[in-house]
């Protein structure tokens, strides 16, 4: 092994059931011969997913108690000696693994889509890389180009990545929609021609004036709170024929469609790329452009807290979606 293995505890948030979150101290991990033992320096609060696992989503119940949090930030300070590719120093992120609400956390990085993290990228930025690699995996499957013509619906701070993506790749035109004018506000500085509320009567004329038809709808939201959930039946009103949604958000109650107005149309729905070796390329080129002023994460952070604080600001996020996009956690705050 190379570096300094620590011993005894470290401070963490562990979730050990359905709302159950408890700040506490726990042994530092020990590495293994294919793990790096990574010291935290930052973490983000996962607004599309973290309040959902903290409730007690299903997908994760079987792995409780664990480590909570998975869009991480630090230093490799002891390396295992089946580790390839990476050393003690390189600061690191990766997609997807829990354990970032922590003072350490051990990762297997032959496993997962693991990255180096140049020093362009401040701290406080770096978590999200782990959200970028998300949303762009969903650009990736709608095979965007100068010509494409792209409704994102929710400017949560996943559609205000792929927003920025989708200007990256040049799309003739980007057009938002959210229910929350902080959101919108967002959206037009970050790459939206236009941005437009969902719940206006006229919302399929209004962007259909600006944009035409849609080439593809990217579906970023969450939950649809309008009365009968009208929103993604909307968007597909706005699509052309044979055109494509991507599903990316992770709705609690699922999705309403109407299937006659989808196959009348001929329309397909994909999900996000999920080919590791396609994420881990998408991931690397995002660093760089996160690291060239191409991708703004900082415009997303609406606070930085302590790590005993994450429990707080969970339903903070969760209540107050006009306020809050990404909430980063300071590891030694």
């Amino acid at each position: 092994m190379k570096g300094n293995q620590p011993n005894g505890l470290m401070w963490a948030q562990v979730l050990t059931g359905p709302k159950n979150l408890q700040y506490k101290q726990v042994a530092i991990p020990q590495v293994k011969p294919d793990e790096v033992l990574v010291k935290l320096e930052t973490a983000a609060i996962c607004t599309g997913s973290d309040p959902d696992i903290y409730d007690g989503h299903e997908a994760y119940m079987k792995l409780m108690p664990f480590v909570f949090g998975h869009e991480p930030f630090g230093e490799i300070v002891a390396c295992g000696d089946e580790v390839e590719g990476f050393e003690v120093g390189d600061k690191v992120s990766w997609w997807f693994c829990f354990g970032a609400f922590a003072e350490y956390v051990a990762v297997k990085p032959g496993k997962l889509n693991f990255v180096k993290v140049p020093k362009e990228v401040p701290a406080v930025e770096a978590p999200m890389i782990e959200l970028v690699t998300a949303a762009v995996r969903a650009v990736a499957s709608a095979n965007i180009d100068s010509s494409s013509r792209v409704l994102i619906v929710g400017l949560g701070p996943g559609g205000l990545v792929m927003a920025q993506r989708a200007r990256i790749l040049g799309a003739a035109k980007v057009v938002g929609w959210d229910l929350y004018p902080m959101r919108r506000e967002k959206g037009l500085t970050l790459g939206c021609d236009a941005a437009y509320d969902p719940r206006s009567e006229n919302i399929v004329e209004q962007t259909r004036e600006f944009i035409g038809q849609a080439d593809v709808v990217l579906d970023a939201m969450g939950d649809d709170i309008l009365p009968q959930e009208p929103t993604l039946d909307d968007a597909v009103k706005v699509l052309r024929r044979k055109g494509k949604i991507v599903s990316f958000g992770h709705p609690k109650r699922g999705r309403r469609l109407n299937t006659f107005n989808f196959q009348l149309k001929e329309l397909t729905m994909c999900s996000p790329v999920q080919e590791r070796g396609k994420i881990q390329e998408l991931m690397v080129e995002s660093v760089g452009h996160v690291a060239a002023g191409r991708l703004k994460l900082g415009e997303l952070i609406s606070e930085v807290i302590r790590l005993e604080e994450v429990g707080l600001w969970l339903d903070k996020i969760r209540n107050n979606p006009d306020k809050y996009l990404k909430v980063v956690v300071d590891i030694n705050k």
